[in-house]
């Protein structure tokens, strides 16, 4: 086996050329430590940190390079509150409570609208109850409508007299608001005459 020639490079026709170690940057061991930006030794040696975001160049590592990683938040689950252990970007806790976080994102609006309904309802229903007037009109006291369960935060539509009273309907049945807690009941039968419902005695 042939061995490798380490002695100096002679070229034929000229005087032998001696063989050169590349240049390595030199360190100060009194002082900070220096190495070459990028690794390019046409660079200027310069302290570490000073902007360089390579960590080892040519052999010599930052000072800096090794510093504490900073703890991670704790993570919780989103439906129940408790502590996730496992993988990072785990949300939930457990399969039920994942089941359960989109089971009530995806039915919230479905239940708003079945609330609302109901709460119109009842309303109508309440109305209706204490409307007992011949004419379909019948003053009741505020206290009462609120003993049956009448919210006055949902209605289905308003009607603006010539007079400028103002009626609050739920469906067929509806108010005026007469002053001191009083309300006058009333009931327009050509809402359920539009719509085809209205019974012919």
């Amino acid at each position: 086996m042939r061995k490798a020639h380490k002695g100096p490079v002679q070229v034929l026709g000229g005087p032998p050329m001696a063989r050169t170690e590349p240049s390595q940057p030199a360190v100060d061991s009194t002082g900070p430590l220096t190495h070459v930006r990028g690794g390019d030794p046409m660079e200027e040696p310069h302290a570490a940190g000073a902007g360089c975001a390579t960590a080892l160049c040519d052999g010599f590592p930052r000072r800096d390079y090794l510093r504490p990683m900073p703890a991670a938040a704790e993570k919780v689950c989103l439906e129940c509150g408790e502590k996730i252990a496992g993988r990072t970007d785990k949300r939930f806790c457990s399969d039920a409570c994942r089941n359960l976080y989109h089971y009530h994102a995806n039915n919230a609006p479905i239940n708003y609208v079945r609330n609302v309904v109901n709460a119109l309802k009842r309303n109508r229903r309440v109305l209706s109850e204490l409307n007992t007037g011949a004419d379909g009109k019948t003053k009741v006291h505020r206290d009462r409508l609120l003993e049956k369960g009448y919210s006055f935060m949902y209605h289905t539509n308003t009607h603006r007299t010539k007079a400028g009273n103002t009626y609050v309907f739920c469906f067929e049945h509806g108010y005026l608001e007469l002053g001191e807690n009083w309300f006058m009941l009333v009931r327009r039968d050509e809402y359920l005459g539009r719509a085809g419902d209205l019974r012919k005695d």
